[in-house]
């Protein structure tokens, strides 16, 4: 199975962004020695905190391998729906790092898993689990979290998680480094957002005077600035992860910052691109898209 001129369009930009891709490399390789084999974590936190913070160091590593794998194959543009939910997990970090009983947080995250289940606020089922004894803790935890809350603010967990805020009333409050989380929510979340509810159909087909031209093809929509974003929002991530679990691995949190600090200001190498590939340029919206990315790596 391959897309129409893969054989040519896939070297072609592994060529013209091969910058890109060894930083990707060298990056997923230093923030994996974060959490290594045996790393003993979170002394003096109780389980469900060391479980989500755990959780979430798992999932941005996964998400960001999964961006990079995807613009590797000129899927890049697809990729923004997984840096969209790196984004909003990087948010939900921030909150955690930020609020007042961070163990509390913590707690309703993992136990969020289960509130998916009463979307409609019916009586939580019996879940009689398989797993381990933590997990039906949870459950229990979150029942008592129901009776207890009032039924606005049951809707507002049910709905957003622990912060009981909407998306967008969240990326208000939160700050990093004097910047607004709503300029990201505004520009980065957005962009990323109409890939994921299906507002970019004029990226897929092009009509012409007589005829539609489909896009299928691989291409190269944004490569660098998504691969620096996602760099951006691991970095953030694996700096945080790092204090809350208290893992004493400051050279390694400071060789992570310091690797990203010396390759964003990366550049596309354009003069060894062969002819014959058939590399879609990037559209006038990407392009807009990629200036206001670039506008945001400069605040973050």
């Amino acid at each position: 199975m391959k897309l129409p001129t893969e054989d040519i369009n896939c070297p072609a930009l592994h060529k013209r962004y091969y910058q890109y891709f060894d930083f990707a490399e060298k990056f997923w390789a230093k923030t994996s020695q974060l959490l290594g084999d045996k790393t003993i974590v979170g002394i003096g936190n109780g389980t469900n905190f060391n479980t989500c913070i755990c959780g979430v160091f798992a999932k941005q590593m996964r998400l960001y391998y999964g961006i990079i794998k995807l613009c590797g194959s000129g899927l890049s543009h697809e990729s923004l729906v997984l840096l969209r939910t790196m984004f909003y997990t990087s948010t939900y970090l921030l909150a955690l790092s930020k609020s007042d009983d961070k163990q509390k947080f913590a707690k309703l995250w993992v136990a969020w898993n289960f509130a998916i289940d009463d979307r409609n606020l019916t009586d939580l089922p019996a879940k009689k689990s398989k797993e381990t004894s933590l997990t039906d803790d949870l459950v229990r935890y979150l029942e008592e979290v129901k009776t207890t809350l009032p039924e606005d603010k049951w809707r507002a967990f049910i709905e957003n998680g622990p912060p009981l805020l909407n998306f967008r009333d969240l990326c208000k409050q939160l700050k990093s480094g004097g910047t607004s989380f709503e300029d990201s929510y505004l520009t980065l979340f957005r962009i990323c957002s109409s890939v994921a509810h299906g507002s970019d159909l004029l990226f897929y087909a092009q009509p012409g005077d007589n005829s539609i031209t489909c896009q299928l093809s691989p291409s190269d929509e944004g490569i660098d600035k998504i691969i620096l974003t996602a760099a951006v929002l691991l970095r953030d991530t694996c700096v945080q992860i790092h204090d809350l679990l208290n893992l004493g691995k400051e050279d390694v949190k400071e060789e992570i910052v310091a690797l990203f600090e010396t390759h964003k200001a990366l550049k596309i190498v354009t003069d060894e691109i062969s002819d014959k590939s058939d590399l879609v340029p990037q559209s006038k919206t990407m392009r807009l898209y990629g200036d206001k990315m670039s506008e945001i790596l400069k605040e973050l």
